[in-house]
């Protein structure tokens, strides 16, 4: 049954592009997401393969998404933007229970790996990963590497660390940030025994600029993305996410579809 699950999130390549639109829960309605139903629709026209929400914009939307895109309901957070940003920390607001009952296809939790609160991060998302086990739920954790020794061992290594440490939990998947380089994500993918799917940061001013990342990602192993600002957030969500869905599942050409989006971009500004 697990199996199953995460086979509505990973495509039959084994690839994957998750929009993550879990941000308003710490930044308010961003453009894009301000309408949960909407921006569900626009994700299933593009034809994301899954999506990471949060209970409450799951519940306002769920009628706009297709049935064969899966849902990944994140279990984590319990801060905001209103909060100084260094005292963020991850809190267990949800179980996976909840994510059963909402029809989830995963739950999704973050550990900031070298924060001062690393100890009890991790115990939330063993003890998560424990009860997904229970219930065959697959479970993604996101990895944050912070503090004084992550900078010192550097983007790879400690990116290294923290995605095989996901994986030791008990992770299905891993979300992790792109380590800079092709060479740099398989080092951090050869170390990880489950698939690894970058993330977007922030939104890129130059909307070509994710299909040269996330080429190297996966030219290093990576099996694909849970990305949300430089989707949700473009003029044209449902082209910008058609155009990375060709990069990811078709084998195009990240040079022209880097383009493409560009194209598209001056023609809605």
């Amino acid at each position: 049954m697990k199996a199953r699950r995460l086979g509505r999130i990973l495509a039959a390549d084994g690839r994957s592009l998750v929009l993550a639109m879990d941000h308003g829960a710490i930044a308010g309605p961003l453009p894009g997401i301000e309408s949960p139903e909407r921006a569900l629709e626009q994700a299933s026209r593009a034809g994301v393969d899954a999506v990471l929400m949060t209970r409450g914009a799951l519940e306002a939307g769920w009628a706009s998404l297709d049935a064969r895109v899966g849902v990944i309901l994140r279990l984590t957070g319990g801060f905001t933007l209103l909060t100084d940003p260094q005292n963020f920390e991850e809190r267990l607001l949800g179980s996976a229970e909840d994510a059963l009952f909402l029809a989830a296809d995963a739950a999704a939790v973050t550990v900031k790996f070298g924060h001062a609160r690393e100890g009890d991060f991790m115990a939330q998302a063993g003890r998560t990963a424990a009860a997904c086990a229970r219930w065959n739920l697959p479970l993604m954790i996101e990895v944050m590497p912070r503090g004084e020794r992550a900078k010192a061992m550097g983007d790879a290594e400690a990116l290294a660390l923290a995605c095989r440490a996901a994986a030791e939990l008990g992770a299905d998947l891993v979300k992790a940030p792109f380590p800079g380089s092709t060479q740099a994500m398989e080092r951090v993918s050869k170390g990880c025994p489950v698939p690894i799917l970058i993330l977007g940061g922030e939104k890129d001013p130059d909307p070509g600029g994710v299909f040269g990342l996330v080429d190297q990602a996966l030219a290093g192993g990576a099996a694909g993305v849970c990305m949300g600002r430089n989707l949700f957030g473009h003029a044209n969500p449902v082209g910008m996410i058609a155009l990375l869905r060709e990069l990811i599942h078709g084998g195009g050409d990240a040079a022209e579809l880097a383009e493409a989006a560009r194209r598209m971009s001056a023609a809605t500004a």
